[in-house]
């Protein structure tokens, strides 16, 4: 068991335009205090917000997209992020907050109407801003047991203080080669839980690597 620090996570979050030529004037995309508000013309946007150009010049989704990154780009919210372009998809752009913690977990939202042009939220929010602390990590392998399978269940014990928040695990069969499993896996008090399905079930002598965050 041990003891580390971590650093944080950033919030992420993206924005797709797969059918630019159906964007409308006055539809926004909102990151944080920022709203950028596509228009044919620069003058007739909202006083304010930013201007997304979809007039003449925009003649794909791909420039679209990088209208949307430059403009974000050049006028962050106060919490800032950062726009980059998908390295396959070039309709594709993947906001990213400068800063880690939950600070960056900021408004996201749009009223985009056509269906090829969305964003990806979590509950209107960037996701997945996490603040840093010290946490605790444990590991080790637990071998299957006859009564483990009878019971379509297995119960790992982590030995941590308190209830898990992360856990990772690797079922190996009894010759050491990774095995593809169908049992759902939870946290339950202090252990791990493998939940068998009786699709493709752990099995008697395998071994099950685990690690445990807290």
């Amino acid at each position: 068991m041990s003891r580390y620090k971590f650093f944080g996570g950033k919030a992420v979050g993206a924005i797709q335009i797969k059918d630019y030529a159906n964007l409308v004037d006055n539809e926004v995309i909102v990151i944080g205090d920022k709203t950028y508000q596509w228009n044919d013309t620069e003058g007739d946007i909202d006083e304010g917000n930013v201007w997304l150009d979809r007039g003449a010049g925009i003649t794909t989704n791909a420039l679209a997209a990088a209208e949307v990154i430059a403009k974000i780009n050049a006028n962050k919210p106060t919490v800032p992020v950062t726009a980059v372009i998908d390295p396959k998809d070039t309709a594709t752009v993947h906001i990213y907050a400068d800063g880690r913690g939950a600070a960056g977990n900021l408004e996201f939202t749009t009223d985009m109407s056509d269906s090829g042009n969305t964003i990806a939220a979590e509950s209107d929010l960037l996701a997945d801003g996490e603040n840093g602390g010290n946490e605790i990590l444990h590991r080790g392998n637990y071998t299957v047991t006859a009564i483990d399978v009878l019971a379509d269940n297995i119960m790992i014990e982590t030995s941590l203080p308190g209830t898990p928040t992360h856990v990772f695990v690797e079922v190996r069969g009894s010759t050491g080669i990774p095995k593809y499993h169908t049992a759902k896996v939870t946290v339950s008090g202090t252990k791990i839980r493998l939940n068998f399905d009786g699709a493709t079930d752990p099995a008697a002598d395998d071994v099950v690597t685990w690690m445990a965050i807290g």
